[in-house]
């Protein structure tokens, strides 16, 4: 009876992943709603976010746990286990070209990281003031847009690794963006 936090859809709508407060993530399959899951794929804490990278063949993973964690799709093995956030994951994103994720988190940093680089690097990306809810890049890859409990919508230059114009404001606490 665990809260489900995160859904995804494979690329090829063949199949759904979820996370849920009691660690777990699972993937289903779309057509007969079975799960499909190869073996337990877990976090130590909650799962705030699941998505699939463009190509269908690896899921990212956040969590209570703090860190970002890779998985292999098809096996359901981790793959690799990525820190630097100092608190909770709560959300990420790849990019169309699938060579970046985004993650934001409630230690109110984005980080960038490059899935060309071996290992994964990663840079900081400061300004929001409080938890950062979620995350996006726009269709040609050269903006993120990162919502937060700070009430505010922010912009982000990919390639300058900068701020992009001003903070857009809200009333309240923002959280989503898409």
């Amino acid at each position: 009876d665990e809260k489900v936090r995160s859904v995804a859809f494979s690329p090829d709508g063949r199949s759904l992943a979820s996370g849920a407060d009691d660690g777990n993530i699972r993937i289903w399959d779309v057509a007969t709603g079975g799960d499909k899951t190869p073996v337990t794929m877990r976090h130590g804490k909650y799962v705030y976010f699941v998505a699939f990278s463009p190509e269908g063949d690896q899921i990212a993973s956040g969590g209570g746990d703090d860190m970002l964690q890779l998985w292999d799709a098809r096996l359901g093995v981790c793959t690799r286990v990525l820190e630097g956030h100092t608190d909770w994951v709560r959300c990420g994103a790849y990019s169309l070209d699938g060579t970046k994720i985004v993650t934001g988190s409630r230690d109110k940093t984005l980080r960038l990281w490059d899935r060309t680089s071996d290992p994964v690097t990663s840079i900081t990306l400061e300004g929001h003031t409080y938890t950062v809810t979620a995350v996006a890049f726009s269709p040609d890859g050269t903006l993120i847009a990162s919502a937060s409990e700070d009430d505010s919508v922010r912009l982000w230059d990919v390639k300058k690794k900068a701020p992009f114009g001003r903070p857009l404001s809200h009333s309240d606490y923002v959280w989503t963006v898409a």
